[in-house]
């Protein structure tokens, strides 16, 4: 059932006034004139004006409760309007909204095909190249479990050859300084073998780098022996042997057969008695020697034994030069003797050529060719120990 308000509120405008009270209507149309008013208030002055009074008071009534309802009845109307516009507008919406869940639906529906369609693509293509890839990750894992295990052998080859390297070269300085007596090379050896084992980095070679540094400082105590410089010595003596002058050999004659000075050129104002007095005390001079015979004369040598005695000399003295570079003490000491001995028998000793080369054979012959060096095997062996524990390990 619809109320009376609603009722209005459904009705026009129009509707609304027909709806108005017939009184309202007809006082609303009555003429309001002075002059009927006058009319009527002819027969008494003080009633009619009462009576206009009254009626102006209940038109003026009457007009306001017109306007009054006027103005509910059309915000009413207003309302209803209102309010069918909004339900209008919230049943466009709401159909707008059933549209759109349809949609939604739809969209839901297209959505889960395509998730199945992706699933079963996945199924098809994907989960086979995953499966491939899941097989080359496991390749890749063995081959990078390879690589690192070559990486590993490699690295323990490259310690080995090292290690083999230091030691060939810790065996090259004990052969040259035990059996070749070359402290010279012993002492090249052990400090390319300390700067191997430096470059290695491997703290458990500490040790082994002791033991070479204490060889080192053992070796460079020993005083080197200069055997080249010896070579050459022993060379310039040999080369000066023929220059040596023999025990009792007669002067040699001079081209002018007598004194040095008589060879010298005279003045053409010489007398010539001058000239012959200094050839005559030349020949007595060659003729008499006076000489402090202690003990038998040796005979004079023949030309062919001066020949041999100056090459044998010579020889001894090459012997001596060979023997130095070959290291033999014993034969370089015992040709040095055998030259000492035959200086000392066949020539003239007062001279001064003579005793210095005496005097040099006689320094040479106290040079130790091949000075004791002292052990450096201990390198060597810690070495070999430390290679071993490695092995085992």
């Amino acid at each position: 059932m619809m109320t009376d308000e609603q009722k209005t509120n459904e009705q026009g405008p129009e509707e609304a006034e027909k709806a108005l009270p017939a009184d309202e209507m007809a006082g609303a149309d009555q003429p309001s004139t002075p002059g009927a008013a006058a009319d009527t208030a002819a027969p008494g002055s003080g009633r009619g004006l009462g009576i206009v009074a009254l009626l102006a008071a209940l038109v003026a009534l009457a007009a306001s409760g017109y306007l009054w309802y006027r103005v509910e009845v059309l915000q009413r109307i207003e309302q209803g309007m209102t309010l069918a516009t909004l339900g209008g507008d919230l049943k466009v919406t709401s159909q707008g909204l059933a549209t759109v869940e349809k949609q939604q639906a739809k969209i839901a529906e297209r959505q889960d095909q395509l998730d199945a369609t992706i699933k079963s693509t996945i199924k098809e293509y994907i989960q086979p190249l995953q499966a491939q890839q899941g097989e080359l990750t496991s390749r890749q894992k063995e081959l990078m479990g390879s690589v690192e295990k070559v990486y590993q052998d490699l690295d323990r080859n490259l310690d080995s050859f090292a290690l083999e390297e230091v030691e060939q070269l810790l065996r090259i300085a004990n052969h040259s300084a035990a059996l070749a007596g070359d402290a010279g090379t012993a002492l090249t050896a052990l400090q390319l073998a300390d700067r191997r084992l430096q470059d290695f980095g491997n703290p458990g070679l500490l040790e082994v780098r002791k033991q070479i540094g204490a060889e080192l400082t053992q070796l460079k105590s020993v005083e080197p022996v200069d055997l080249p410089g010896i070579a050459v010595r022993l060379s310039n003596m040999s080369r000066n042997v023929e220059q040596l002058p023999l025990l009792n050999e007669p002067d040699r004659l001079l081209p002018s057969g007598g004194d040095p000075a008589a060879t010298a050129q005279t003045p053409d104002d010489d007398d010539a008695w001058m000239r012959a007095g200094r050839e005559l005390l030349a020949d007595l001079r060659n003729l008499v020697r006076i000489q402090n015979v202690s003990e038998s004369a040796k005979p004079l040598l023949t030309p062919e034994q001066r020949y041999f005695l100056f090459n044998n000399l010579k020889v001894m003295l090459s012997g001596s030069q060979i023997a130095a570079l070959r290291k033999d003490s014993a034969t370089f000491r015992s040709n040095l003797d055998q030259a000492k001995q035959w200086l000392q028998e066949y020539f003239d000793t007062e001279q001064h050529a003579v005793r210095q080369l005496i005097a040099d054979i006689d320094e040479l012959s106290k040079v130790d060719l091949a000075p004791q060096l002292p052990d450096i095997s201990g390198s060597l062996t810690a070495l070999k120990d430390i290679k071993q524990e490695m092995g085992t390990q």
